[in-house]
């Protein structure tokens, strides 16, 4: 793959929209249970090929527009199991506490009034 490029990476990850349901409520109507697995199947390649291209002490953002922890806080966990270079970091140095579950960021529409949302902030250890 060549010498890694970039310092920064935000990957904003294709998803199946179940954080925005207040401002598009056919989302769960068209989301079928293959095509949920496709979404995550997706997001693990996506994520994996991202990592690729970030430099020693980079960072990498995983975000998504839904909360759903098939989608994000399990990404984030089975991709830190196979790549064991990188580190999560704790974002509540980053934003408020009341957004920070296990590290991550986690919004909700209900409770903060914008729509669902989740990042992880991955470090790639230096060599």
């Amino acid at each position: 793959s060549g010498t890694p490029e970039f310092d920064r990476i935000l990957l904003d990850a294709p998803c199946s929209n179940l954080g925005v349901i207040p401002r598009r409520p056919e989302v769960p109507m068209r989301l079928t249970e293959d095509g949920f697995k496709q979404i995550t199947a997706r997001q693990k390649a996506i994520l994996d090929g991202a990592s690729t291209h970030l430099r020693p002490g980079g960072v990498l953002v995983y975000a998504t527009c839904s909360p759903e922890s098939e989608e994000s806080l399990e990404i984030v966990e089975a991709f830190l199991r196979g790549h064991e270079n990188f580190f999560l970091e704790d974002a509540s140095s980053w934003v408020p506490a009341r957004w920070v579950s296990r590290q991550c960021v986690f919004t909700s529409e209900a409770s903060m009034g914008f729509d669902g949302f989740f990042a992880a902030r991955l470090r790639l250890r230096e060599t």
